[in-house]
């Protein structure tokens, strides 16, 4: 992997491969000291190829159109008169990318592959794939559930088909509402590891199952949880602890400061030591350095910020 590209300001935000259907956002500024908000936006698979890039002076949000694209993006910006302007935009080439569709406003959800959008104060559907397959032209609409979308147009509801074509539907008007608002509903999920918890003795920290039963001895002055993985303080240094049956500690406690252990990935860990920012294993060996700072991009893939340029790493290959 070890893409490189040239260092033309400083990362300003970035996405998880895991929040952004498989590809990893990068933003830079191009000049964080100014007001203009002129900013490049990346995005990379997990190969290190780049999909897209595009750059911007305005306030914008990008993000892929679906988890089955990479090359058709939702570019959400404002017009010359400061209003609401959706791009939706493909990417042709290196060098060339081309507008779709514009709207005023895109749906924040998909519904059985179909996204809501408006113009003129009139909604259609498009598809995932950046096809416009119904005409904005409706003033109101359900979205598609079983095949079939509630729309209204000159003050009469009534059912259609993906081809736009007016449908009987077997589903009781009220059903249908209820249907929808189900799918409307966001639920959260957390997910936990065998239930770990602090348990503090004499002023210690260590660990417990979901019994009760101590699974790590009190000896820590400090823990703090991170995911899959505790970051703790023991005789004033800082390390990793391993989730699991039988919770272990990672690496050597060795560290001044919290803020100097990163992110566990696989085998490795990114830590701080003596204003270097360093990739080790197992055993403590450092497998990867850079001056600046590196920032976890999921999936095993890392950002370097070098001197004079960015690189992505694959941290599974370091030891290969």
């Amino acid at each position: 992997m070890n893409q490189k590209f040239l260092k033309e300001g400083s990362v300003w935000y970035y996405e998880l491969f895991e929040e952004n259907y498989g590809l990893a956002e990068i933003i830079i500024a191009k000049n964080p000291e100014s007001n203009i908000e002129e900013k490049i936006s990346y995005f990379f698979n997990e190969k290190g190829e780049l999909k897209f890039k595009i750059e911007y002076d305005k306030n914008v949000s990008i993000e892929p159109l679906s988890p089955f694209r990479d090359d058709i993006f939702i570019f959400d910006t404002k017009n010359e008169n400061d209003e609401r302007l959706v791009q939706i935009i493909q990417k042709i080439n290196e060098e060339k990318n081309t507008i779709l569709h514009e709207f005023e406003w895109i749906e924040q959800r998909q519904y059985e592959g179909t996204i809501a959008v408006g113009k003129n104060g009139k909604y259609g559907f498009m598809d995932i794939d950046g096809n416009l397959f119904i005409d904005c032209e409706y003033d109101d609409y359900y979205n598609f559930y079983l095949g079939a979308a509630r729309v209204e147009a000159d003050s009469k509801w009534y059912a259609i088909n993906k081809k736009g074509q007016k449908i009987e539907v077997n589903i009781d008007m009220n059903k249908w509402y209820e249907e929808i608002d189900m799918n409307d509903k966001e639920f959260d999920h957390k997910i936990v590891s065998n239930n770990f918890s602090d348990k503090n003795i004499n002023n210690k920290y260590g660990l417990i199952d979901s019994e009760g039963e101590i699974i790590l001895n009190c000896i820590y002055d400090r823990m703090e949880e991170y995911g899959d993985y505790f970051k703790a303080m023991k005789n004033g240094k800082w390390g990793f602890i391993e989730k699991g049956l039988k919770p272990k500690e990672m690496f050597e406690f060795r560290f001044e400061d919290e803020y100097d252990l990163g992110v566990l990935i696989d085998d490795f860990a990114i830590v701080r030591e003596n204003n270097t920012y360093e990739v080790i294993d197992r055993q403590g060996k450092v497998v990867y350095s850079s001056p600046n700072k590196m920032y976890n991009l999921g999936r095993g893939i890392i950002l370097a910020e070098q001197e004079n340029e960015y690189e992505l790493v694959d941290v599974k290959k370091l030891n290969s």
